[in-house]
């Protein structure tokens, strides 16, 4: 019995890149499985879902099917989220890297008015604003404070600003 839901439209496609079953999305994408369809409730792709559960392998596997900008940029009824801003808003740094490398816009802004930067930057991904913030570069630091232990393991990593 259908469940006449949300979850009705998601293709084998999108539930594959869910599940992170890059095998099954190989699969499917050889059977020319359709890259550009979308779910009817959010109008989100199966890249947007490879950017929400961090699912590099898939995304990789889509992104030589097709990664056109157009393709690349749709905006979901999610808020408006890009692949990119969900890959932002989840602290997918390996999706995030591979769309900025496939040329993803950056400064789209979501329905609240944030670009990926300033969602990565609120939830403190500070690797992914390192990535989309290219003036700034990531350090690691040791703090001198020993532990329980009476060990000084205390590594930190920052974001400074270049100069």
């Amino acid at each position: 019995m259908p469940r006449g839901d949300r979850y009705d439209s998601f293709t084998c496609l999108m539930i594959s890149v869910m599940n992170n079953d890059s095998n099954i999305t190989k699969l499917l994408l050889n059977s020319n499985a359709d890259v550009t369809l979308t779910d009817d409730y959010w109008s989100m792709s199966a890249l947007h879902f490879a950017g929400f559960h961090n699912s590099i392998e898939s995304l990789n596997e889509i992104l030589k099917i097709k990664n056109d900008t157009d393709f690349i940029d749709q905006q979901s009824k999610w808020f408006g989220f890009t692949p990119l801003n969900f890959a932002a808003f989840t602290g997918s740094t390996d999706v995030a890297q591979a769309l900025v490398n496939c040329g993803s816009n950056e400064t789209i802004k979501n329905e609240i008015g944030n670009m990926p930067l300033d969602t990565a930057k609120y939830y403190n991904y500070t690797d992914i604003t390192a990535l989309l913030q290219p003036n700034y570069h990531l350090r690691f630091i040791r703090n001198s404070d020993q532990n329980i232990n009476g060990e000084n393991d205390n590594l930190y990593l920052i974001v400074e600003k270049n100069d």
